[in-house]
């Protein structure tokens, strides 16, 4: 028997967790793949290796694919298409086979004895939800930072959605609730992403709600970790940080939200626990705070930032990516106007705000001063004339100061 000793030690040479005797286990290379040819051709915009990545429509090639791939899968194919991803419900819908939306979540016809027995409910609905969550998490990694609101109520329209899936009975059994709790992990981070650095409110209490939970095994250790980054990235540095959308960004930032979660504190199965650190190579300061040149102090005014589109808002903020604005203007009534113009590759005025981001504006207020008896108004800079203004008489201050009270505030 020496033949069957030498084939069993070759064997047993050749075993791993990813080469198996005769085949490849798929279930270990294929979400590293899936990644690697996202991030490979990211940006690309090319259509012939995305379609590679497109979710089957047939019934046969459903069964031959884990659902919780086609995270991944729509995911990569967002990060290849990246000029063609929408924030809309529509995009979403797109992706999903169209025998998928027929027969996904269809209990209740199951129920009543309608139901195909040559269909498969549980799986239909599984994919339904991963193709889904894999949508919003390529949206989540386009508009990372951007505030987009339209991004933002449509990956808040699809949270909703999964929390009612897993509050109804009947849906938490026939799609797993452990698979819902996936995707409502993957969907929360990416809204996190989009409004990163901002607060916002409304995803502040789906987070808190996540959170509150502690029942397993539903709710693993992957969960509250998933929840954890999610309020990391909504209150990044203190809302004064913001995510960035540079390659080496968007790669990080995939490793970091990957969506294979950990079901306990050891599991480093599929995915190294160190690696959801990532993010911070994707964080960049974009805070921006308004001081008056006076007296050096914070002020709250009227902001307008316009760049891929215009962002009015009141300081400091949170802005866009400083790359992508072309012009920054103090709208306010109650400080001299000012426009900042950042257009051009290379400006030396966007150096400085994304270093510092700061601007220091003027009050429109007079103050007393001068000599010789007499009191001074002073004016604001203008853009006329650079000269010192010239002192005003005591009649003078007290007709300015009638019509002051006259005059409507703006």
């Amino acid at each position: 028997f020496a033949w069957l000793k030498d084939t069993v030690d070759r064997l047993a040479q050749s075993f791993s967790s990813t080469q198996e005797p005769e085949v490849v286990n798929t279930h270990v290379t294929s979400p590293a793949a899936t990644v690697a040819l996202g991030l490979m051709y990211l940006k690309t915009n090319d259509s012939s290796v995305a379609s590679r990545l497109d979710a089957p429509s047939t019934l046969y090639e459903l069964d031959h694919i884990r659902p919780d791939f086609f995270i991944l899968r729509m995911a990569s194919r967002g990060l290849i298409m990246w000029s063609d991803v929408q924030p809309t419900q529509e995009w979403i819908d797109n992706h999903i086979p169209e025998i998928v939306q027929r027969h996904a979540f269809q209990s209740s016809d199951r129920m009543e004895g309608q139901s195909d027995p040559n269909i498969d409910y549980q799986t239909l609905s599984q994919a339904m939800v991963c193709i889904s969550a894999g949508c919003c998490l390529a949206i989540g990694l386009r508009y990372a930072g951007t505030l987009d609101k339209q991004a933002h109520s449509v990956l808040m329209k699809n949270v909703r959605f999964l929390l009612t899936k897993m509050s109804s009975p009947a849906s938490a059994e026939e799609v797993g609730k452990s698979c819902l709790e996936m995707c409502i992990n993957v969907v929360v981070l990416s809204v996190a992403m989009v409004m990163s650095g901002s607060g916002d409110l409304e995803v502040l209490r789906i987070i808190r709600r996540l959170h509150a939970r502690v029942t397993p095994p539903e709710v693993t250790y992957g969960g509250h970790m998933a929840s954890h980054m999610a309020l990391g990235f909504l209150f990044l540095g203190g809302c004064r940080y913001s995510l960035s959308r540079s390659n080496k960004a968007i790669a990080c930032l995939y490793s970091a939200v990957f969506p294979l979660f950990p079901s306990s504190t050891t599991d480093t199965r599929y995915h190294l626990q160190a690696l959801r650190h990532l993010y911070v190579l994707a964080a960049e300061p974009r805070v921006l705070v308004t001081r008056d040149v006076e007296t050096g102090q914070a002020t709250s005014v009227e902001v307008c930032v316009r760049g891929e589109r215009e962002i009015k808002g009141r300081t400091p903020c949170i802005v866009p990516e400083w790359s992508s604005i072309n012009e920054i203007e103090i709208c306010s009534c109650d400080f001299w106007p000012i426009k900042l113009d950042l257009s051009g590759e290379e400006n030396n005025m966007r150096q400085v705000l994304a270093k510092s981001g700061t601007v220091f504006v003027r009050r429109k207020t007079g103050e007393r001063g001068g000599g010789g008896g007499e009191e001074s108004l002073l004016v604001g800079p203008s853009s006329h004339s650079t000269s010192t203004p010239p002192a005003v008489s005591k009649e003078s201050w007290s007709c300015l100061g009638k019509m002051r009270r006259k005059t409507t505030p703006c």
